[in-house]
């Protein structure tokens, strides 16, 4: 097995060892679900922890996988079973044949650069800490668990406060049925009353 995929104890480690191994001994280039249909009947315990994952969990990892180890082909000639659509993937550097088989990987598509060339040192640089950040992407989405967004609730607004219109006061009950009561000039045409002109408790209760 090649031991350059990372931490082993991760299941995403351990797909691609196991799929190196098989890829290895295999005379062309295999698609994802062939891999996947290997690990289910073969490696029980490896079968259980790809199964646990998402639906296509073998092609996403393989995907992801850089370094000189397993490289994307397309395949020129059909194969029965297999949509033609699919990628391949297989043995980084070996020679497989040319009118079935084409690499569409960047790391399978070797560029002969000069060292002395600028742009040689930036796209080692590029490719080496693309590499890292994919490696550790992988070992951070096995170990840490997901984070749920907390959500946000507005507080509703404050009522307004209106101010409160008091009506004048009415007169004094013993105004309007004292000695001289008050009665506005409506009732009569004089603005006063004197208790012998009118007789308060019969015109309340009139």
């Amino acid at each position: 097995m090649d031991s350059g995929f990372g931490d082993p104890s991760l299941s995403s480690t351990q797909l691609r060892q196991k799929a190196y191994t098989v890829i290895k001994n295999s005379d062309r280039p295999l698609a994802s679900c062939e891999i996947e249909k290997w690990i289910r009947n073969n490696d029980y315990d490896l079968w259980c922890k790809v199964s646990a994952k998402c639906k296509d969990y073998v092609r996403v990892i393989l995907s992801q996988t850089r370094g000189k180890t397993i490289a994307k082909f397309k395949s020129l000639k059909p194969i029965p079973g297999i949509d033609k659509r699919s990628t391949f993937y297989g043995i980084y550097g070996r020679a497989y044949p040319s009118d079935s088989w084409v690499p569409t990987s960047d790391d399978a598509r070797v560029k002969v650069r000069k060292h002395d060339d600028d742009a040689y040192d930036e796209e080692t640089n590029y490719s080496a800490s693309k590499e890292e950040s994919s490696q550790s992407s992988d070992e951070s989405a096995e170990s840490s668990p997901k984070i749920m967004a907390i959500p946000i609730h507005e507080s509703p607004k404050p009522v307004e406060k209106k101010e409160r219109v008091l009506l004048p006061p009415l007169p004094p009950f013993r105004l309007l049925c004292g000695t001289n009561p008050i009665f506005p000039s409506l009732i009569t045409n004089s603005p006063i009353l004197l208790q012998a002109d009118l007789d308060p408790i019969n015109l309340l209760l009139n």
